[in-house]
């Protein structure tokens, strides 16, 4: 029987959204299809770089959509919701310009060669406090290199992950990006498709584990962890005391 997955807004407690649970044989179906569509995408360079900036176009006009969500179920005060909502087709932006100047081909002459390949079926796993910019940010360099992608939101804002899903329909790209919604056992269930070739996920130090111990036997599976955010500081002799500890409290708990 299919479990149900229900979202309640963290500022009165009211239902956002309403779902099903991705199983594992929704997980295998996804991943299925994203590895039959992996090699008409891995071929043509040109046709994604098309795709991912017709996808930012789609996001930028889906800003309101995604700030009115950001806010009513992630819980987000405007600014960091609009802020957020902004980073979507910036990240496009940013990858298709320097990030694909980081796999360049050099190939012939008797110096070395290098050929880049998309590695096939790429599983993220997305976290709550960025649910739409961090999976986004995953997902789009995948996409954009030639690999596939089934994209699982965190299960905290599926309202945000159906609306992701939504985005990448609209821009034509549902057949190369899938995106399964549900908690841990979903999580568990993708990562456990032998198709899947690289698992790249944000979360907390239980996630990266719980991921390492169930990839240790699978050294084949690129595992890309982020992994918290609250990293040290260093404040000089010269420095302003109070401006400097507002910006540290606020860098490590703003989004506590």
């Amino acid at each position: 029987m299919s479990q149900s997955l229900i979202s309640r807004s963290p500022w009165d407690g009211e239902v956002v959204w309403t779902g099903t649970v991705a199983d594992a044989g929704a997980c295998a179906a996804a991943v299925s299809g994203a590895a039959q569509a992996f090699a008409g995408w891995s071929r043509d360079p040109d046709a994604r770089r098309v795709a991912l900036e017709r996808l930012a176009q789609i996001c930028a006009s889906a800003r309101p959509r995604s700030v009115e969500l950001l806010i009513v179920e992630a819980g987000k005060c405007r600014a960091d919701a609009e802020a957020e909502a902004d980073l979507l087709a910036k990240k496009i932006a940013v990858t298709l310009g320097p990030g694909l100047m980081r796999t360049p081909q050099h190939m012939g002459g008797a110096e070395a060669q290098i050929a880049w390949r998309p590695r096939g079926v790429a599983a993220v796993l997305g976290p709550f406090n960025f649910p739409l910019h961090l999976l986004h940010g995953l997902v789009v360099p995948a996409l954009a290199v030639g690999c596939t992608v089934v994209a699982k939101p965190s299960e905290r804002c599926p309202a945000l992950g159906a609306l992701y899903a939504t985005l990448i329909a609209e821009a034509g790209l549902d057949h190369v990006c899938r995106v399964v919604l549900g908690g841990a056992d979903t999580a568990r269930a993708l990562i456990a498709q032998p198709l899947i070739a690289t698992v790249a996920a944000v979360g907390g130090r239980t996630t990266g584990l719980a991921l390492a111990q169930a990839l240790a036997g699978r050294p084949e599976v690129v595992l890309a962890l982020e992994l918290g955010g609250v990293n040290h500081a260093l404040v000089c002799d010269d420095a302003d005391l109070d401006g400097a500890a507002t910006m540290i409290a606020e860098g490590a708990w703003r989004m506590a």
